[in-house]
């Protein structure tokens, strides 16, 4: 359970069908209120294969989106239930490097860490066409030759000097008719392109959006994986150092936030700041404080829910942070 009132349990599910709901007798009994007796069916087949299916009415979300009968559920992917948020994820062993040590009790290694910062993704959102100017006819140039025509034949009296006076006009008008039959094929051309490269851009913000939701669950454990990390133990004990740039923030909940990705518009694009595309909002992502630079912190509510997250933010740091930085 990744967020809402039974936050932190970590239930084991087999081959098999499973419940989830409201009612006692379901696979896994939920305390949210919110919820029907028998909200979600959750079948796993011998392979490890997950599909979900909503019951008595429920209204289910799965990365955001509207579950229906026989949804896959892809390892860490995250389900909306009511106000409880459902994470699946595969058994894993604990993988903490622990000694004995000859006065009594383990030692624990905690290994390096990589740094947790990534580099900001930058996309170019593509630009409409604009439909460019009409060809304009020009008059001047057509008529011009007309008047050396007539004056030439005043001059010679020669029938065939009249000729000069029909072929001018009739070439603008032929390269009027050239440029602007040209010019819609262009556009048109232009178009087409347009909407196979807004297909691919909105193609690929959204992988990055999924790959983003990721990095930013797996930086900022919801409590589940803190109850493994410390039960384990796992690697992640204690794997923030104070110099790290995410020490010291911790998971209050999870909310819509807007993607990091930076979108830029490409070549004819507008150049105010206001007119720029704004990043998508990611669903479900984790919400964090910097406890570093904020100091003291307030818990303000409901007193039972008040204490259990002063006790979640409490654990939270245990499990991330060493004593001796926590002390420091």
């Amino acid at each position: 359970m990744a967020g809402g009132p039974d936050s932190g349990r970590v239930v084991r599910l087999g081959a098999g069908a499973a419940t989830a709901g409201s009612a006692p007798t379901c696979s896994l009994p939920l305390t949210d209120t919110t919820l029907p007796p028998v909200a979600l069916r959750i079948t796993i087949d011998i392979k490890g294969g997950t599909t979900l299916a909503p019951e008595g009415g429920a209204d289910l979300l799965l990365d955001d989106r509207p579950v229906t009968s026989g949804t896959p559920w892809p390892p860490s992917g995250v389900v909306r239930a009511g106000d409880s948020l459902l994470v699946l994820d595969r058994v894993a062993e604990p993988d903490a490097h622990l000694s004995a040590m000859s006065e009594g009790g383990l030692a624990y290694n905690r290994p390096p860490r990589l740094s947790p910062l990534r580099p900001r993704r930058r996309l170019v959102v593509p630009v409409p066409p604009t439909k460019g100017d009409r060809a304009r006819f020009q008059f001047i140039m057509a008529f011009m030759p007309m008047l050396f025509g007539i004056g030439m034949w005043l001059l010679t009296q020669q029938i065939y000097m009249l000729l000069f006076c029909l072929m001018s006009p009739m070439m603008m008008a032929a390269q009027w008719l050239s440029e602007n039959r040209e010019g819609k094929k262009q556009h048109k051309t232009s178009v087409k392109q347009y909407k196979k490269d807004i297909a691919a851009h909105t193609a690929e913000l959204a992988a990055l959006g999924k790959e983003e939701q990721r990095a930013r669950r797996a930086d900022s454990p919801d409590p589940a994986e803190i109850l493994l990390f410390a039960t384990g133990p796992r690697r992640r004990l204690w794997e923030r150092r104070l110099t790290d740039p995410d020490a010291l923030h911790l998971r209050i909940g999870s909310g819509s936030l807007p993607s990091d990705v930076e979108l830029v518009l490409g070549r004819g694009g507008s150049l105010y700041e206001e007119e720029r595309p704004e990043p998508p909002v990611l669903p479900d992502v984790p919400v964090t404080l910097p406890f570093s630079e904020l100091g003291v912190i307030g818990v303000a509510g409901d007193r039972a829910r008040a204490l259990a997250t002063a006790r979640w933010l409490a654990v939270q740091a245990a499990v991330l942070h060493s004593p001796r930085d926590l002390s420091s």
